[in-house]
């Protein structure tokens, strides 16, 4: 089973009743989707072509694709969804299903129930990730904060007594840690977490189940399946510990709306968009490059410093100065090599649906269709969108 460790998390979709809902065959039975049939389609929140853009996030080097043999056609339409927020409804169901008898507290944009060691924080906002932890130091954080420690396993670095002077000390040894003695078996962890995903409302019936080894704990995922398709960011996790005990959880809580099914734009289309760098991205975005001068830019002479560098200090009396290194013309700076493109094979491509979100606060995020390819070594790439262009943002 393939095991990596992660950021822990769980999702959970309540329902409550709602006239009008209508049910997609295949989804999970307890989250509603309302259906949006007869609207226009709304544009998704992802751009058609790679640039300065907000959900585009481009690696430093691009790597040089290659295909190994001929991409499937797959589908020519999937659905997307809109995600709403939760409510405070929403949260009191969630902490009465985990077993919290306090109440819902309102604080800061988002709903808060402490109840001892426990903890439950449900962000008012949609696409964002609640989270559950069960600490004891808890009891002593305020009822709006949360003491969790994640789990993890690390070697403890021990030092060998050094021999006389004159020899050489031995290098630092690193012991492995040893897992705990009370921690369940991975079929154990496995089964305690699928209850309390059930009792929290996870249909598994409709989900992918993976167990995650974090050495001193196990982690618990239920990928769901919507419209027979797996679903990015929207996993459900669970952490269970020594004794069985479940320490940790988080994800997402609210309602999915159907948008309605949108056209595709073809596997050729989605490995342009990938060697492009156009991603469907939602989080934080890339950090900027430091600047590089570049070549022909005349370089400050020695002494003076850069806009915006502080100057530097000069040498010590009785010290020189080092010297400039030698360039190909005196006072231009040398042309940056430009680094190697890492060579990936794609061998694969399957349609899902993923989590994105916009830099505009008046779009909600949504479930929009993406292509996710597979490389040679048997990972995933990043997904990228597989709507037609008239339909991404920006576009």
């Amino acid at each position: 089973m393939n095991r990596r460790r992660i950021a822990l998390g769980a999702v959970v979709l309540f329902a409550a009743a709602v006239v009008g809902v209508a049910l997609v065959a295949g989804h999970d039975s307890q989250t509603p989707i309302r259906s949006n049939r007869t609207a226009a389609l709304a544009k998704l929140p992802v751009a058609p072509a790679a640039g300065a853009v907000a959900d585009v996030a481009q690696p430093a080097v691009q790597p040089d694709y290659h295909v190994q043999g001929t991409l499937p056609a797959l589908a020519s339409t999937a659905p997307a969804y809109q995600v709403s927020a939760p409510t405070g409804a929403d949260a009191s169901r969630l902490a009465t299903a985990l077993g919290l008898l306090s109440p819902v507290r309102s604080v800061d944009g988002q709903f808060v129930v402490a109840d001892g060691t426990r903890r439950l924080v449900v962000p008012n906002a949609a696409g964002a990730r609640w989270s559950y932890d069960d600490q004891p130091a808890n009891v002593a954080c305020p009822d709006t904060a949360s003491c969790a420690v994640a789990a993890t396993g690390q070697g403890v670095a021990v030092a060998s007594p050094c021999p006389p002077s004159g020899d050489e000390c031995p290098a630092v040894q690193v012991q492995p840690p040893a897992r705990p003695a009370d921690l369940p078996t991975e079929a154990e962890a496995t089964q305690r977490g699928r209850e309390f995903l059930a009792k929290a409302g996870v249909d598994l019936d409709h989900a992918t189940i993976l167990t995650h080894d974090l050495f001193d704990a196990w982690s618990i995922e239920a990928q769901p399946v919507v419209d027979g398709l797996p679903v990015l960011g929207f996993s459900a996790f669970v952490t269970v510990g020594p004794k069985g005990i479940i320490s940790q959880a988080s994800g997402h809580l609210g309602q999915l709306h159907k948008a309605g099914d949108y056209p595709l734009a073809g596997t050729e289309v989605g490995l342009a968009r990938l060697e492009k760098g156009l991603l469907a991205v939602f989080g934080p975005r890339p950090l900027g490059a430091v600047p590089v001068p570049a070549a022909g830019v005349p370089v400050p002479p020695a002494g003076v410093p850069r806009a915006g560098m502080p100057a530097a200090e000069p040498p010590a009396p009785g010290l020189v100065a080092p010297s400039p290194p030698p360039s190909g013309t005196p006072g231009v700076a040398p042309a940056p090599i430009p680094p190697k493109p890492p060579a990936v094979t794609i061998t694969g491509v399957h349609l899902a649906l993923g989590l994105v979100g916009s830099s505009d606060p008046a779009q909600q995020p949504m479930l929009v269709p993406v292509y996710v390819f597979q490389e040679s070594a048997g990972g995933d790439m990043p997904p990228v969108p597989a709507a037609v262009d008239r339909l991404l943002a920006g576009h």
